[in-house]
């Protein structure tokens, strides 16, 4: 996510390990960066596209959405069949990606290497993309010829691009897919003074999450980023004392 300042203002927080306000946003997770569409649509007058109890998208909508695998490599080929945004020499990433070989272990702003023919940054290398679609080993063998929208279900999503930390052509090419959790951030429930913890995790799609506080001071073993209160807007008034925690 390129506007830094769009999803710190529209979702109350800002995950990115690395400084920059022109850096990409990363660490974000396949259901916050859906939650962040669906705060942006909503935000512009548009019509949402996810399903806040189940992720699904509906397509018929307006708003935005991330794009499908098929949609993902179309833009990175920008309608070509090269392998990279380079041509099909690999030699030649460096031109538009940065990976582990350059980025000195650190992402760096956006579209400060060459775009492709579409004029688009950052397509190959930087930080990755998520993609609509649940990832399918097989699925293209049998799937639709024009606009496959991926699986109707799954376990994990589908990321494209590379990123700063990897080597590798292959990493890079615009054929290449790479399966992630939707979400490795375990979100609990916990009421001070109780023993029981109660599962609320992201795979619900929580709609809300722009009320976050950090919970500095209460877990002081923890970085402040791995410890903190997010507060649903749907959800009742909880009791007084009641943390819920995300374990990054």
């Amino acid at each position: 996510i390129r506007d830094r300042e769009s999803y710190a203002r529209l979702t109350g927080i800002c995950p990115a390990k690395f400084e920059g306000d022109a850096n990409p946003v990363e660490r974000v997770r396949w259901t916050h960066a859906a939650q962040y569409c669906n705060a942006r649509s909503k935000a512009e007058g548009l019509e949402p596209c996810y399903r806040v109890d189940t992720g699904a998208c509906d397509f018929t909508r307006n708003g935005y959405r991330l794009p499908t695998e098929a949609e993902w490599e179309y833009a990175a080929r920008a309608g070509g069949e090269a392998d990279y945004a380079s041509g099909n020499d690999p030699r030649r990433i460096a031109d538009h990606a940065w990976f582990a070989a350059n980025s000195m272990k650190k992402t760096h702003p956006a579209a400060t290497k060459k775009p492709n023919a579409w004029g688009l940054f950052d397509m190959h290398g930087n930080v990755a993309e998520w993609c609509n679609d649940w990832y399918g080993a097989d699925y293209y063998r049998t799937s639709p010829a024009d606009n496959p929208r991926g699986p109707d279900a799954g376990t994990k999503r589908v990321i494209r691009g590379g990123a700063w930390d990897l080597n590798g052509p292959e990493n890079f090419s615009s054929t290449h897919r790479s399966p992630q959790n939707a979400t490795t951030r375990a979100a609990w429930l916990a009421a001070t003074g109780r023993t029981e913890y109660t599962w609320i995790g992201d795979d619900d799609a929580l709609e809300g999450f722009s009320w976050l506080a950090r919970l500095e001071g209460i877990l002081p073993a923890l970085e402040s980023s791995h410890a903190v209160a997010w507060v649903q807007r749907t959800l009742p008034e909880l009791p007084a004392g009641t943390v819920v925690l995300v374990n990054l």
